[in-house]
């Protein structure tokens, strides 16, 4: 137990000058530009196993002081400030599979891998492996979707979003609170969306304008869409997804697919 116990802290522990040289280069790394080169090339250095095609946001912290431990394999795509904690005590390695994406402000916690083509949303807390091709969110992060079509560099917002396919658990949670019982009450999609947008309960249709859906990153869109299938049952094409902005477009879209809402439409506010 001793001998397992003295091999464990070795891997993990940090000489004095190789520490100092790894944090120079980490603080380089978070803050250099480009994603696909300088950013690449210095956690390189530091000792982070990375593949080719790598994507690295701006300031994204990969593990500290034992980079060895962090394996970011082709194509993948790390967002802007996500954090990679690839070791606590006995529990080691962050593995980022191939063609996977962590979004912006995600935290992943060691001994976890990140499955091919899956998609870990902005802000989400890692604390176990994600299958492959497979969205999640929250904290601890949850599936919400599987992938179809993995978000690539060469990959529309509109095709990825028409490959992904609400997760059964998802259609009962997604949206906040709302759920089933929801299409009883008055206007469900007004609901829906002052859930998704943390907006005031009280907020009216006129306060989801068009710029304030425009606003949101292109994962958080993919987040709404998928949360709009499956909350609502339904399945958008390309040309419907692109017009999905503003509180009304959602409604025509979904009246068109035979979704009844109670409520009248009402004009959003005028843009500028």
């Amino acid at each position: 137990m001793e001998r397992s116990d003295r091999k464990q802290g070795e891997s993990t522990s940090e000489r004095v000058l190789p520490g100092l040289k790894g944090r120079v280069l980490q603080l380089l790394a978070r803050i250099a530009p480009g994603a696909m080169t300088t950013r690449v090339r210095l956690n390189r250095w530091r000792g982070v196993n990375i593949g080719k095609d790598v994507w690295i946001g701006y300031d994204a912290i990969i593990e500290t002081s034992c980079p060895h431990l962090v394996t970011i394999r082709d194509r993948a795509a790390i967002g802007i400030r996500a954090t990679i904690i690839a070791h606590n005590r006995e529990q080691q390695g962050v593995t980022i599979e191939e063609d996977a994406t962590l979004g912006p402000g995600v935290i992943v916690l060691p001994n976890v891998t990140i499955g091919r083509g899956a998609i870990v949303t902005a802000g989400s807390v890692v604390t176990k492996s994600v299958p492959p091709k497979t969205m999640v969110q929250g904290n601890p992060a949850q599936p919400i979707a599987t992938v179809e079509i993995p978000l690539g560099l060469d990959v529309s917002v509109k095709e990825f979003a028409k490959g992904l396919r609400p997760t059964k658990a998802a259609r009962t949670t997604i949206g906040g609170s709302f759920d089933e019982k929801a299409m009883d009450k008055s206007d469900p999609l007004l609901r829906f969306l002052t859930d998704f947008f943390n907006l005031p309960p009280d907020a009216s249709s006129q306060e989801i304008t068009q710029e304030a859906i425009a606003s949101w990153d292109s994962l958080a869109m993919v987040q709404l869409i998928a949360d709009l299938q499956g909350t609502f049952l339904v399945k958008f094409d390309l040309d419907e997804i692109g017009a999905l902005r503003s509180y009304n477009e959602i409604r025509r879209a979904l009246s068109k697919k035979g979704i009844s809402l109670k409520e009248p439409m009402v004009s959003p506010s005028p843009r500028g």
